[in-house]
């Protein structure tokens, strides 16, 4: 039975680490720890091995692994504010034009790259908040048809677990989404 336990124990991991592996870098920061919800994962393997152990040692392991697991899962949504308003105002201020200079630049990245594709008009615009909120506020304020947006294909089960912009689109848009893998 401990031999099952480590099993389940190790594939919990490495199903872990190929969900984290497909987030986007941009997502693995200590302001962006919503994302810490994926330990999720980890939690419900704990929670398998705490249903199957049946000594004193597998009851050990399981009660470590849900206390870690629930800490990290509970921990990573009091954790941004707490480390933000670490920061002076300055530094706040600092850290708010270093990331309006980063989506500056990868805008025009885009932007270039859609010329080399042949789109004639693109129009550029940075905003702050949830990006597919964001993505609905500026498709009203466009009065656009239909939204066209990129899927990241980190799959079903990673999608739910840490949510996808493509489906939190399809289910509120009141206009055509498109979206593509």
């Amino acid at each position: 039975m401990l031999l099952t336990d480590f099993i389940i124990f190790v594939l919990s991991l490495w199903v872990g680490f190929e969900v984290i592996s497909k987030v986007p870098a941009t997502l693995h920061t200590p302001l962006m720890s919503a994302a810490n919800s994926i330990h999720g994962i980890v939690l419900a393997g704990a929670i398998v091995i705490a249903a199957t152990a049946h000594n004193v040692v597998g009851y050990i392991l399981a009660f470590v692994a849900v206390a870690f697991a629930a800490m990290n899962v509970v921990g990573g949504y009091g954790l941004p504010g707490e480390i933000f308003s670490r920061f002076t105002r300055t530094q706040q201020a600092w850290l708010g034009e270093l990331l309006e200079s980063a989506s500056a630049h990868m805008l025009k990245q885009a932007q270039k790259r859609a010329r080399k594709l042949g789109v004639p008009s693109i129009q550029l615009e940075s905003r702050r908040g949830d990006v597919a909120q964001t993505i609905l506020e500026i498709a009203e304020d466009l009065e656009v048809d239909a939204i066209v947006v990129g899927k990241r294909g980190a799959g079903q089960v990673a999608g739910m677990l840490l949510g996808s912009v493509s489906q939190k689109l399809v289910s509120l848009a009141t206009r055509v989404v498109i979206v593509v893998p």
